[in-house]
């Protein structure tokens, strides 16, 4: 089940969800123990022109039941996508000083970005500034079972005005299913003649 989380408004019970939302391109990730998986982050419905964001993403300690090994957020390969991003294929571009992207110790990321004229701010458009981040994760060789996260408390969409804008947030979960055997044992057992019947 998604879990949809409002920040950066006070909402009464009756309240609509807000505008933009904060999403992952596919909610749901099912891939193999030992590999590297990447995932595009991007701005849905998007009515407000922003000047910068931060992302906060963190692995949710108890979702999903029981799983073993790791799946963290790869920062050296994660990066803004500037071929699609919000700001630099919106016609704008990135302030190289205030673009960061961390590291946290439980295995999520925490980055941040905005436009380098003050005077900017952009709208998303689906397809071609809809993005925020291209986010990589490493999946441990021991890696099994559901790993989720979440967007925390210090995602942010800032206006021209560096108001914060009101969002909703959709979590990923990353499925880890173990790898299978490369080199079947019965190809060691019977020779080469035999190998092509191995899956």
């Amino acid at each position: 089940m998604l879990k949809i989380i409002q920040y950066g408004l006070i909402a009464s019970a009756t309240s609509i969800a807000c505008a933009e939302v904060i999403r992952p391109e596919l909610e749901v990730l099912v891939v193999q123990a030992g590999t590297e998986v990447s995932v595009l982050w991007k701005l849905e419905q998007s009515s407000i022109p922003l000047f910068g964001y931060s992302l906060d993403l963190n692995i949710v300690p108890d979702a999903g039941g029981v799983r073993q090994g790791s799946v963290a957020v790869n920062t050296e390969r994660t990066n803004f996508f500037d071929s699609q991003n919000l700001i630099s294929a919106g016609g704008g571009t990135r302030d190289s000083f205030f673009s960061v992207i961390l590291p946290d110790a439980t295995g999520g990321a925490f980055l941040s970005t905005n436009a380098s004229d003050t005077n900017s701010a952009f709208v998303a458009e689906l397809g071609v500034n809809d993005v925020l981040a291209e986010m990589y994760f490493d999946i441990s060789a021991d890696a099994e079972g559901t790993f989720v996260f979440e967007l925390g408390n210090a995602t942010a969409l800032s206006d021209a005005d560096g108001i914060a804008v009101g969002f909703s947030a959709v979590s990923l979960s990353i499925v880890v299913v173990p790898a299978p055997s490369t080199l079947p044992m019965a190809c060691l057992l019977f020779g080469y003649t035999r190998v092509r019947r191995c899956s």
